[in-house]
């Protein structure tokens, strides 16, 4: 088993210098990877794999694109209220 797994789109430059950098350290790398039209059809997990046509069927209704503020971010009152008074002084960019 590898000591550091590696899953990205390829090719990525920073992939290869984190294996120049692991050969080096006499770590051992694994990596798993594919174009980016390619990887929509992966599980991104740690065991990161293409998945199957009958798999990505049933885990169609987990499945999402993108991500939204609201799924990392919960507003307090406090965070609300400093949201309110940045925008009260943006910047007005109109034309004369």
């Amino acid at each position: 088993m590898a000591d550091l797994r590696i899953f990205s789109y390829l090719p990525n430059p920073r992939v290869w210098k984190a294996t120049i950098a692991a050969r080096f350290c006499a770590v051992d790398v694994e990596i798993r990877g594919a174009s980016g039209r390619e990887l929509r059809d992966w599980l991104w997990d740690y065991d990161a794999r293409p998945l199957a046509e009958h798999e990505r069927q049933s885990l169609s209704s987990l499945a999402r694109t993108g991500w939204h503020l609201a799924d990392f971010y919960q507003p307090c009152g406090l965070c609300v209220q400093q949201q309110v008074s940045r925008a009260s002084f943006a910047p007005s960019y109109s034309t004369p």
